[in-house]
């Protein structure tokens, strides 16, 4: 899918529909897409654009929602086929604030988690992101860190991974579980230990 202004354009990966596109304010565009996932699972990702000096910029790439059922098919072959783990994941975004330097994007994050087998580690989680606005790299985040380690990096462009030495300090959005660094004007994706993805 490409997003297109007359000067610039953002291109994103196995996308396959557009769920939602609306304005957050005069200054930014908030697109919602699904994106290809695993069997039994519905992932979509959210982007806030803004333009400055011609060009597009993304304030914000996350991951927005989550659902997996999941159907452990190695039950006994003789009842149906029943989900064994249900997982839900979703982010709502508003922008409050009427100037960029007071620019705030609110997220309320909601989680859960509900197995039959394993009911001790079901739960239900919500939560309440601010996050600020850098009118330098215009973007939305929540807070700095340092960094000074090797990372596996998976690129969606050229579908390749690397290993990579990343070292300095970095804008951070974490929302629950999920964490995401803005390194070298591109969003990429935490996973633990050592994985990125761009």
């Amino acid at each position: 899918m490409l997003i297109i202004s007359s000067k610039d354009t953002i291109k994103l990966q196995d996308v396959y529909t557009v769920e939602k596109v609306r304005l957050l304010n005069k200054n930014f565009l908030m697109v919602t897409c699904s994106v290809r996932a695993g069997s039994g699972m519905h992932l979509e990702k959210t982007l806030v654009i803004c333009a400055r000096d011609n060009r597009l910029c993304e304030s914000l790439h996350v991951s927005s929602l989550f659902k997996e059922d999941f159907i452990d098919f190695s039950e006994t072959k003789k009842s149906p086929a029943k989900v064994s783990v249900k997982t839900r994941y979703k982010v709502r975004f508003a922008l409050n604030g009427s100037s960029a330097a007071n620019y705030k994007l609110q997220a309320k994050i909601h989680a859960e988690r509900k197995s039959v087998k394993e009911s001790a580690g079901n739960y239900v989680r919500n939560g309440i992101a601010n996050l600020h606005f850098d009118t330098k790299q215009n973007i939305f985040y929540k807070y700095r860190e340092s960094l000074s380690r090797t990372f596996a990096v998976f690129n969606s462009k050229t579908n390749a991974e690397s290993k990579q030495y990343i070292k300095g300090v970095f804008p951070v959005v974490k929302l629950g579980d999920y964490k995401y660094y803005y390194i070298k004007g591109e969003w990429c994706e935490f996973s633990a230990p050592d994985y990125l993805s761009k």
